[in-house]
Order: C-alpha cells, then structure tokens, then sequence
C-alpha cells in the first residue's frame, strides 16, 4: 500500500474508532463536554509521534535515510507519505507502540484519573489509549507480526497463549478505565 493511502485508512480508522469511543461515553454520561472530545481527537494522533522519534534514534537505517534524504530535497510530501508506508512493516521498535508502554500508560491514565479530573486530559490518554489497542486487535490476525512489534523491547519470543493473556488484559484496563471516566463525569 502506498504511503498516501497508509496515512489516510490509518487517520480515518483512528478517528474513527475514536468518535465513536467519545460518543459511547457522551451519550452514557449525557455530558457531551468539548474538552474531552478536543482531548481525544488530539490524544488518538499523538501516538504516531514514535514514527518521528524512530526516525532520528534509528537514522543510520537504510530507510530513515531515505526519508532524511526527501526530506533535505525539499520533496516534504513524498516524505512523509514515505515515512508511513514504513508504518507496517519496517518500524517495529517504536517507543509507544509496545506493550511495555501500553502498561505503563494504563498506570499512567488511572493515576491521572485518580488525581485530576479534567476532561481534556481524560480525553486525551484515553484516547491514547484506545489507539494503542486498535493497533494491537487490528494485528491480532497476524499474530507473529503483532508479537514482533508489541514485545520487541524483551528481546524473547512470546507464546501467542502469553500474547493474548497480555491483549485481554489491556482491554479489560481500557474498560475498568473507562467506567471511571463514566464515574467521573457523571
């Protein structure tokens, strides 16, 4: 798939999947705030950042320098749709698309919730959130291709009996989450 087409099927489904997470929540709380919907449409992009970031730790690579390259010759388009046709297959050591972080951030969204109930900032990690875990059920019919991205900070194979404990588990956090974003708002 070219990187045009990556960039927009990967925006359009994460929006997707996300306006539909905020009007499940708007419309069981009946609180449709703007600040957690501002929130979530922000937080659900901000997770390709690692796609940047993967860049600059890894710009020895072939393709980060191939990026780098359409990048000095001013051809900014073409790099970018080329820094995403990457997305799939050659970016797999991404900062915050593993499941170590995918722990971490779902401490990380209790404590916050916890602590301080503004409803950007709700919007925002969980929305986060959510796209960590679209990522992960989407690669879930590849399940080899899913284990290399999610636990390559290991650095060990990963049964897929593991592998689908570990996505239960995110999901069940994402719910128990989100049923104290309900709680809050309510």
């Amino acid at each position: 798939m070219d990187g045009k087409r990556e960039f927009w099927r990967e925006f359009v489904s994460h929006l997707g999947v996300t306006v539909v997470y905020l009007l499940i929540v708007s419309l069981f709380t009946r609180n449709f705030s703007l600040q957690f919907w501002i929130g979530g449409i922000v937080g659900t992009q901000i997770l390709d950042i690692d796609h940047l970031l993967y860049l600059f730790i890894n710009s020895k690579e072939k393709s980060c320098q191939k990026f780098f390259r359409l990048w000095r010759e001013k051809k900014y388009q073409e790099a970018i749709f080329y820094l995403i046709s990457l997305h799939k297959n050659d970016n797999k050591k991404k900062l915050l698309h593993n499941g170590f972080f995918g722990m971490v951030w779902a401490i990380l969204c209790l404590l916050m919730l916890i602590m301080n109930r503004g409803l950007f900032q709700m919007g925002l990690m969980l929305s986060m959130y959510l796209h960590l875990l679209k990522d992960i059920t989407e690669d879930l019919i590849d399940m080899e291709h899913l284990k290399e991205w999610l636990f390559w900070p290991l650095k060990k194979t990963i049964s897929n009996r593991i592998t689908i404990i570990y996505v239960g588990l995110l999901i069940i956090q994402f719910l128990l989450l989100s049923g104290l974003i309900f709680h809050a708002i309510i």
